[in-house]
């Protein structure tokens, strides 16, 4: 994803030039990403309601520009929604992307820091309060 990406918009729009940032995740990092997300299908239809290859929601979606369906969208326009919102939320691109046991403790915390149900698993009220609700605070061991 350095240097320059041309992108076609949906329904035949004309190209759009977009320059990756020096600090925008490399290409290896936005496949291990999609690997995790979608196991790198563009056209996957999630049941939870999460469509193509990063899982967006609809309304997350239409936020950075996508109509229609994100699984319905060339990979191209995935791609670029995709770096729209790490561009305006921004994402910690570290790892593999998968959800490993550094993510498990994660997520535990910030289960408990807004009075959800540890469960470890990351469903809706979680993955609402990643983006909305309030931070873990992690008590550092003493010596």
């Amino acid at each position: 994803m350095r240097g320059l990406l041309v992108v076609a918009l949906l329904g035949g729009a004309l190209p759009v030039l977009v320059v990756a940032a020096g600090a925008d995740p490399p290409a290896g990092d936005w496949s291990a990403l999609r690997g995790c997300e979608s196991s790198g299908r563009y056209d996957v239809v999630a049941t939870n309601g999460h469509f193509g290859a990063y899982q967006f929601d609809l309304p997350t979606w239409r936020s950075v520009g996508g109509t229609g369906f994100p699984s319905t969208a060339s990979p191209a326009e995935q791609d670029y929604r995709a770096l729209i919102l790490y561009r305006q939320r921004g994402y910690g691109f570290t790892g593999t992307g998968c959800y490993g046991a550094k993510t498990a403790t994660a997520v535990l915390d910030l289960q408990r820091a807004n009075g959800i149900t540890t469960s470890g698993l990351l469903g809706p009220k979680t993955w609402a309060a990643a983006w909305t609700g309030t931070a873990p605070t992690r008590q550092v061991p003493h010596p």
